[in-house]
């Protein structure tokens, strides 16, 4: 009888221990598993700027071709009319994104419904 009692208090001794490492190993190996989303950059895509004339020789960009020849600057995407644009842009970026994103401003203030003032009553004469 005295050895049946010690023979189930080691197997419940193992049997506790094994569970215990169990966990610590599942636990370790969730750890390695899981990403490290504290440290994660987020990189947004860049932003199309829809110019429809080329900011360095201010051709208009033929609608066959808008889309195909762009440079990426400051995380925007600028069109440009031909491939050889590319090399001027980047060496006066500043510049060049500028114009881009006034013709960009100018189409879309052209293309404003005109909003009247509404009409005001003049206060009665007393």
């Amino acid at each position: 009888m005295k050895s049946k009692v010690i023979a189930l208090s080691i197997v419940a001794v193992m049997s506790v221990s094994g569970l215990a490492f169990a966990q610590e190993t599942a636990a370790k190996e969730a750890a390695v598993a899981a990403p490290a989303v504290e440290n994660a950059v987020v990189v947004a895509a860049p932003v199309v700027v829809g110019n429809k004339v080329c900011p360095v020789t201010g051709k208009v960009i033929d609608v066959d071709t808008l889309g195909q020849n762009t440079v990426e600057y400051n995380g925007k995407v600028y069109n440009l009319c031909c491939p050889g644009c590319k090399e001027q842009f980047l060496a006066d970026g500043e510049k060049f994104s500028k114009i881009a994103e006034a013709e960009v401003a100018a189409a879309v203030t052209a293309q404003a419904p005109a909003v009247e003032a509404p009409a005001v009553d003049a206060p009665a004469a007393k």
